[in-house]
């Protein structure tokens, strides 16, 4: 990780604390190699290592003035480097774990649409076939499936026999069956039959 024999340097510190770009330098261009290769052995990819470096030393130079002149900085340049690799790690995490998210709901999305489109449409052809039947089937037709009345209810409505009602019906059935059955709509043809 870092060397154990970097001792501290009161002056260097010091110097740090007082804003001294050249200490800063010395700091950078002794710690930087050591530092390069600990981010490396995680990251594995050079751009991600001199952003983290960059975020390190841009730290230091932000803390000096609660630097301690008793400790050494390379063992504070280290932790901070290792923050900032697992920060590294935790934004990749929650962007993968939130790309992941984000497409499972469009791929839901697309499919609610989808089916919503089929649906629309599956709608269309079968309400353009309902239009298409003989006036008399459309009017028992849609007594029966649409406002749900029994036999004896659009018998008395439309002043027909219940017989003639049921044949007209069937009729009307049969007829849609037909128009659905071309347009592989089979799945209409069985919601109609069963309201």
């Amino acid at each position: 990780m870092y060397s154990k024999t970097f001792k501290p340097d009161v002056d260097i510190i010091l110097r740090l604390k007082n804003g001294d770009e050249s200490a800063f330098r010395f700091v950078y261009e002794q710690c930087y190699p050591g530092l390069y290769g600990f981010a490396y052995s995680f990251l594995k990819e050079k751009q991600l290592c001199e952003e983290v470096l960059q975020e390190t030393f841009v730290a230091l130079w932000m803390q000096k003035d609660s630097l301690d002149t008793a400790k050494a900085i390379e063992p504070f340049l280290f932790t901070v480097c290792r923050r900032r690799i697992l920060d590294h790690f935790r934004k990749m995490t929650s962007t993968t774990a939130l790309k992941k998210q984000l497409m499972s709901r469009m791929s839901e999305l697309a499919n609610d649409t989808e089916e919503a489109v089929l649906y629309h449409d599956a709608l269309q052809i079968t309400n353009a076939a309902i239009e298409r039947l003989p006036p008399q089937q459309q009017l028992v037709f849609k007594l029966s499936r649409v406002e749900g009345l029994s036999f004896d209810e659009i018998a008395d409505r439309l002043n027909l026999s219940r017989n003639t009602v049921k044949n007209h019906l069937v009729a009307a059935l049969k007829n849609l069956r037909l128009q659905l059955n071309e347009h592989g709509l089979l799945c209409m043809w069985l919601l109609i039959i069963t309201r």
